[in-house]
């Protein structure tokens, strides 16, 4: 499934980021780090992440984080 994934990810040219909630740490695979101009692994918080979002989108970005916490489920 892992190698579908990251298969899948490569020819659409996208990366991936994943948020671990007990540590607060956020790890980008190297292509999600290269889009977003930072270092690849685990590297920042969820609150520094949310700098690297623009600020007209913050707001909106912050709040679904909030409700698929709740509702136990994936961030997309």
């Amino acid at each position: 499934a892992a190698e579908r994934l990251n298969l899948a990810l490569a020819a659409a040219d996208l990366g991936d980021w994943s948020w671990d909630a007990a540590s607060d740490v956020a790890t980008f695979s190297d292509r999600g780090a290269e889009i977003f101009g930072i270092p690849a692994g685990p590297n920042m918080t969820l609150t520094e992440l949310q700098k690297l979002i623009h600020e007209d989108d913050r707001e909106r970005a912050s709040k679904e984080v909030e409700r698929v916490i709740a509702q136990r489920e994936q961030y997309d």
